[in-house]
């Protein structure tokens, strides 16, 4: 069973990638005086979490935008919480505050379904967030999307170090 995590009091939160490009492990990275919490993603999730956020600040009045809180990355990929399957977002306009739920990924079985006793000892955290907080999150999640392999001007798909097969000059 996955813990399930309430941080109300945030001191940071931030996106950050552990590895080499074309190898790396992205984390979301949550701090508090109880501690700091990992939870293992998909660059993807990271760069439209970033998106969705940077939409979603439009509506709300501008924050003073805080310095980017630190990536500090987990000792070993066990360190993470649970590995993300599902985010929802939402705004608590009582207390000005993002709220963030983030769910664990839960397996499927051989027909595609949910895996019953998964589901049931499915991992979530609720992260409230200030408007400075997901600003610099926002920074934060784009410098890591962004340091990733270069793309090949050709065919726009990712350059690995050893080399590349660009498929539109072969």
């Amino acid at each position: 069973m996955s813990e399930s995590f309430e941080l109300s009091d945030l001191s940071g939160f931030s996106a950050g990638a552990v590895g080499r490009p074309g190898e790396r492990t992205f984390y979301l990275h949550a701090t508090s005086r109880a501690g700091a919490v990992w939870f293992k993603c998909e660059k993807q999730q990271v760069a439209a979490l970033a998106e969705y956020l940077r939409r979603l600040m439009v509506d709300l009045p501008q924050p003073v935008v805080a310095a980017i809180a630190p990536f500090g990355a987990p000792d070993t990929e066990d360190d993470a919480a649970f590995v993300i399957g599902t985010i929802g977002v939402g705004y608590e306009t009582d207390h000005d505050r993002v709220v963030m739920v983030l769910e664990e990924l839960v397996p499927a079985d051989e027909d595609g379904e949910p895996d019953a006793d998964a589901v049931a000892n499915q991992g979530r955290a609720r992260l409230h967030l200030t408007r400075d907080q997901v600003m610099a999150f926002i920074g934060a999640a784009d410098d890591a999307v962004a340091g990733g392999r270069p793309t090949c001007r050709w065919c726009g798909l990712p350059m690995n170090v050893e080399g590349h097969h660009c498929p539109r000059l072969n």
